[in-house]
């Protein structure tokens, strides 16, 4: 007994027509693996120079930064078309105590977060001890 529904000759001859502009979108969907190798080069190469600068030229920075998280739809394995944009977080080791922290929120829907004074000199404090 077959477990299969059977095509009949209706059913054939659509999907032989819609095979081809199946292949067509799947084709203009996909992403150019030269040109997405040359984009993830330079994102690389910017991303390691920035770092790089930021942490020579701010000891706080320095002092918190822990790694970049790469997210978001290329990194998903989701994005179509072209790899011209990418979402990639900082990750922060922020060892501040809640009431040190400040929140602005000057613009809806968003948040920004800062310190205090105080608590920048004691982490530089810290980091002269060691």
């Amino acid at each position: 007994m077959s477990f299969f529904l059977p095509f009949d000759d209706a059913e054939r001859n659509l999907n032989a027509k819609l095979m081809p502009q199946l292949h067509s979108i799947h084709a203009s969907l996909k992403l150019d693996s030269e040109v997405t190798a040359t984009n993830v080069d330079i994102l690389n190469t910017l991303l390691d120079d920035i770092r790089i600068q930021m942490k020579r030229k701010d000891p706080l920075f320095r002092r918190l930064f822990k790694r970049l998280e790469y997210t978001g739809s290329y990194y998903d394995g989701l994005r179509t078309k072209k790899a011209d944009e990418f979402d990639i977080n900082l990750v922060l080791d922020l060892p501040f105590k809640k009431d040190e922290f400040i929140v602005s929120d000057g613009c809806p829907g968003y948040v920004g977060y800062g310190v205090g004074p105080a608590a920048v000199d004691r982490l530089k404090r810290e980091e002269d001890a060691k």
